[in-house]
C-alpha cells in the first residue's frame, strides 16, 4: 500500500492561495486589535472555516493498494478498483479553461495545478458538468500516476 496527498500544497496555485488565506487572516486580526469587538464576529468564524479548509487538506490522502485506489478526505471516502478503470488521463486546469495533456507532457511545468483523473466509464471527459460517483480526481504525482498504470496493465 502507497499512500500520496490528494492535495499538493507546492504548486502555485496552492501557495497563491495560503498567501491570500494568510494575509486576510493578518487583515482580520488586526482590524480586530484596532476597532475592538465588531470585527471579532468577522474572525472567529473566519478562523472556524480556514481551520476546517487546513485539517481537510492535511488529512486527504490517496492510497494505492494492490486491488484499487481510495481517495480518503475527512468528509467522504471514494474507492475504485483496477479491473474497473477505464480511462485514465491528467489535466490541467487554469483560470479561464482546462485541457487534458498528452502523456509526453505530463512531467512538464506548469503555471496552475495538474489532476490525475480516473474513471469506470470509458472515454471519460472530465470537463462534465455533474461529476459522476466512479470519478477519482488528484493532484498529479508521477510516481502515482506510474503506479496506477503498472496496476491497470496488469489487470487487462
Amino acid at each position: 500500500m502507497k499512500q500520496f496527498n490528494k492535495i499538493d500544497i507546492n504548486t502555485f496555485s496552492s501557495k497563491l492561495a495560503c498567501s491570500i488565506l494568510a494575509s486576510l487572516t493578518i487583515m482580520f486580526i488586526w482590524l480586530t486589535l484596532k476597532t475592538g469587538v465588531f470585527f471579532l464576529f468577522f474572525l472567529i468564524p473566519w478562523l472556524i472555516f480556514l481551520s476546517i479548509i487546513i485539517i481537510y487538506i492535511l488529512n486527504s490522502k490517496v492510497l494505492i493498494t494492490a486491488e484499487e485506489v481510495i481517495i480518503k478526505s475527512p468528509f467522504s471516502s471514494k474507492r475504485l478498483k483496477f479491473d474497473e478503470i477505464k480511462t485514465i488521463g491528467v489535466y490541467v486546469r487554469d483560470k479561464y479553461s482546462s485541457y487534458i495533456l498528452k502523456p509526453e507532457n505530463y512531467n512538464d511545468d506548469y503555471a496552475m495545478a495538474k489532476f490525475i483523473y480516473l474513471s469506470a466509464k470509458e472515454h471519460f471527459n472530465p470537463f462534465v458538468l455533474f461529476r459522476p460517483n466512479d470519478l477519482l480526481e488528484f493532484h498529479y504525482n508521477s510516481e502515482a500516476y506510474s503506479l496506477i498504470i503498472s496496476k491497470v496493465k496488469a489487470n487487462v
